[in-house]
């Protein structure tokens, strides 16, 4: 039984049922966070404390995605090969193109921010706040250097995952993670010149549950290793948001407390009080939060009116309404979010679990497809991972950081066509039971997790 568990844990810990759990548990945290202490720090009433409607709306939503992931092995036919070899001609230089090309554009990007606003002496004096707020208002936009960003992150998923496959050796080996080391710290400083948060956590999750993939594969891996590793990455996640926060002016450590539980588990009592009738979003019913990146692209609405034909506000708007609504159900107007639960609700009502098993069978294909190495699942999975784990934020799934991940994505997938040759092993993993299994045993694969 115990090695049964074990197996079941090593093989899910970052697949998306995992890490929904994960999420599932962060929603009983707060479903069960003594009330008197939540109003101490958030400054409102408690709606959340055991009610019983948003447990069984979340726990819903949950089931329903979790189904979908479950029904994704019926689209992906044929067998689930996980052991995938790789060979190149040159490794290092195969890895080092699209990694040190991207590092290129984002330090680029990086150089013309500080030429926008001294984003170093604003950080240091603690006034984060003023760079986000021209960010908000297009003041940092340079066009189309901004995507540097996520491409340098969409490069850093895929380097690191094609790096534990060709298994570097010596003065190959260093070089790269000299590169690579390099590329995440500058990464790392333009996520933190703009003071978004959302754009430095997809790194560390990703780039966490590539590690954490590797460890799941290899021999002998402890599960105590595992849990352990998993547990650092979340310190280091609220480590970096409290860092983020520091710099835009948060000092007192009440303060930090009051921030980390509002961009946690008080989203949740935005949920409870759109599910009670006590809040009511400005939006209500339009479907603006189901695809942001519809109504974000300019693009897109130039030739399709998207903004116009549903009478979608700008980024600006929809962001100030939640403020709105959030003080007239007279909660603390200083948190927004809804948590993506709550968001789709106020789109979908009850027809959320329709969605959602939808995202399911999506996320479950690029959780299979990531698993057999396919480059366009190895960029884009990391993303739906982090954005699981970010139910408790808002839909960031389809928002218009995406656009940037296919991009790379498909360059990516072109780019591996042309210089990799894959030999897949005769071992497939099949989704599904095997030989009366629920979960089968994993198949020798060339993807070693200690290559970091």
């Amino acid at each position: 039984m115990i090695r049964y568990f074990k197996r079941v844990v090593i093989q899910n810990i970052v697949s998306p049922s995992g890490l929904a759990i994960v999420s599932y548990c962060i929603f009983l945290f707060a479903w069960v966070f003594p009330s008197g202490m939540y109003t101490e720090y958030i400054h409102e009433r408690d709606l959340m404390f055991l009610d019983p409607l948003s447990f069984a709306f979340y726990t819903s939503c949950v089931a329903a995605f979790l189904l979908g992931v479950r029904a994704s092995r019926f689209v992906v036919t044929g067998g689930r090969n996980a052991g995938v070899t790789i060979a190149v001609r040159n490794p290092l230089l195969y890895l080092a193109i699209p990694v040190f090309l991207s590092l290129v554009w984002c330090s680029i990007y990086l150089k013309m921010l500080g030429g926008k606003l001294d984003f170093v002496a604003l950080l240091l004096s603690q006034q984060g706040e003023s760079i986000k707020a021209a960010g908000q208002f297009g003041q940092l936009s340079v066009g189309i250097w901004s995507s540097g960003l996520f491409m340098l992150t969409a490069a850093l998923w895929w380097s690191l995952v094609r790096a534990n496959q060709l298994q570097l050796r010596g003065i190959a080996k260093h070089t790269f993670q000299i590169l690579f080391f390099v590329s995440v710290i500058v990464n790392i400083i333009t996520c933190v010149a703009t003071v978004d948060r959302t754009n430095l956590m997809p790194l560390v999750a990703g780039l966490s549950v590539i590690y954490l993939f590797g460890k799941t594969v290899s021999k002998n891996i402890k599960i105590l290793r595992l849990v352990t590793f998993g547990l650092s990455s979340a310190v280091g996640v609220i480590a970096v948001f409290l860092l983020v926060s520091f710099l835009r002016g948060t000092i007192a450590i009440k303060g930090l407390m009051m921030l980390l539980l509002g961009y946690t588990i008080v989203s949740y009592n935005r949920m409870a009080a759109l599910l009670l009738g006590v809040m009511y979003d400005s939006y209500q019913g339009r479907g603006v939060y189901l695809f942001p990146i519809l109504r974000e692209n300019e693009t897109l609405n130039r030739f399709f009116h998207f903004n116009d034909r549903f009478d979608w506000p700008s980024a600006w708007g929809l962001w100030s309404s939640a403020f709105s609504s959030v003080a007239s159900a007279g909660l603390n107007p200083g948190f927004n979010f809804y948590s993506v639960f709550g968001a789709l609700y106020s789109d979908l009502g009850w027809f959320t679990l329709a969605y959602l098993f939808v995202i399911g069978i999506l996320v479950g294909y690029l959780w299979l497809k990531f698993r057999a190495g396919k480059t366009f699942a190895i960029v884009l999975y990391p993303w739906c991972a982090f954005c699981i784990l970010f139910w408790t934020g808002f839909n960031v799934m389809f928002d218009g950081r995406v656009e940037e991940l296919v991009k790379m994505a498909v360059a990516l997938t072109i780019y591996d066509k042309l210089a990799l040759r894959q030999i897949h092993q005769p071992e497939a993993i099949e989704a599904g039971v095997e030989h009366g299994r629920l979960f089968p045993e994993p198949a020798p694969q060339n993807f070693a997790g200690d290559y970091f």
